[in-house]
């Protein structure tokens, strides 16, 4: 059941920039100054003082102005700022932005509009949105002057750039909107669970679902994009929970910053881009897990070779162990073995060789017996130090031959 008393003209948009623009979603939760009281475009807060007091009155009057229609400057409010600045960080392109009622307003929506954008979102009683729809939302819990479950009302703004939706869910839902009209072809299947609501308000509900806990219903689909393309910080946190950076960081807040947050935050938008994006030049990966491992196994691969720093733990330069000429040169004592002007333990005493995995601290097992005492119980190894090693692979060897053929696998 629909009840629209007129049609916005959305030619424009339709005409211009087609029927399916690309979306992106603006959030709340930043920070604001309290200092100046905000309310929406449109809308005055009356600041007299009382004649019956001396003080001022803590109640707030909003009168609610009709929407100008002519080309002045748009002046949005500090909150309304936020959408702007978001806006014009986009690369230039065809979106749709969706947003909640913290931002939503007649003006905003329009001037969005003007600038070749689509908006969408759920709209508060103080928005400037028509009053028709402000008193069916102030009537919502009265049996006699609800909606039926599932029935939409569409008003337009007198100059037709922005709709005025109203959609009966558990309760009225207020929508503006510049790319949907609410009309009858503009519907959705989409599965809804009844409500456990027993109190009187929520009639039309358990009537229109009977005796069926779940029922496919034919809904608008300006609530069935909005409940799409919502939440996506929501859901870009909790992407970003299932692999945590459990490391401690104790050097300053800035290392939390970029190797916690910025880091995840990094991993988890190249996964949903890769998911949802364009079609890559590989099979997608669905699973957050195998797209970390192929990010990191392709790192290793193109930079592991080149890097100065002993990853993985490995001793030594390893690149010449399939190049003979290159180990012919590199193996020669009188060239190689050199002062490195920094004392250190020799990696050959050690037991390690060149290319092979060193351990970065002793084995130990998680069910072992706690005791500590246990330090001090082990004999500590002495390991023979030496100012010399090799010059290519960087590492402390002894001053002597059987150290030096050890480690490059010549013995």
């Amino acid at each position: 059941m629909i009840q629209r008393l007129s049609k916005a003209s959305l030619t424009p948009w339709a005409s211009r920039y087609g029927s399916s623009p690309n979306t992106a979603s603006l959030f709340g939760g930043f920070g604001m100054s309290r200092r100046k009281p905000h309310g929406a475009v449109g809308v005055e807060i009356s600041t007299q003082k009382s004649l019956s007091q001396g003080r001022p009155s803590k109640r707030r009057k909003v009168t609610v102005e009709a929407p100008d229609t002519k080309d002045e400057p748009f002046a949005p409010n500090s909150t309304q700022a936020i959408v702007i600045a978001l806006k014009n960080m986009l690369p230039k392109a065809t979106y749709h932005i969706f947003m909640d009622n913290l931002f939503s307003s007649s003006p905003l929506f329009r001037n969005v509009r003007n600038r070749g954008l689509g908006a969408t979102g759920t709209a508060r009683t103080n928005s400037g949105i028509h009053q028709e729809l402000v008193h069916d939302r102030k009537d919502d819990g009265k049996v006699k002057k609800m909606y039926e479950y599932n029935t939409v009302k569409t008003i337009p703004t007198p100059d037709n750039q922005v709709n005025q939706i109203a959609w009966k869910d558990n309760k009225l839902v207020l929508f503006l909107t510049t790319v949907f009209t609410g009309a009858d072809d503009e519907r959705v299947l989409r599965q809804r669970k009844k409500p456990s609501s027993k109190k009187s308000e929520a009639k039309p509900i358990r009537r229109f679902f009977g005796d069926e806990a779940i029922k496919m219903i034919n809904m608008p689909i300006v609530a069935a994009k909005y409940n799409d393309q919502m939440n996506h910080v929501d859901r870009g946190d909790q992407l970003r929970s299932y692999y945590k950076y459990d490391h401690p960081l104790r050097r300053g807040a800035w290392q939390a910053l970029a190797w916690t947050f910025l880091l995840d935050v990094a991993l988890v938008n190249s996964y949903i881009t890769q998911l949802h994006g364009p079609q890559p030049n590989w099979k997608r990966y669905t699973n957050q897990r195998e797209w970390r491992e192929c990010i990191y196994n392709e790192l290793f691969n193109a930079y592991g070779h080149d890097s100065q720093a002993r990853q993985r733990y490995r001793a030594g330069d390893e690149r010449d162990l399939r190049e003979p000429e290159l180990q012919r040169e590199h193996i020669n004592r009188e060239i190689s073995h050199v002062n490195r002007n920094v004392k250190s333990s020799c990696l050959a005493c050690k037991g390690c060789r060149q290319g092979e995995m060193r351990a970065k601290a002793p084995e130990w097992s998680p069910l072992t017996e706690v005791s500590g005492n246990e330090k001090k119980k082990r004999k500590r190894k002495l390991r023979k130090q030496s100012w010399y090693g090799c010059r290519i692979c960087d590492v402390a060897i002894c001053n002597n031959r059987n150290c030096w053929d050890f480690y490059h696998h010549l013995i």
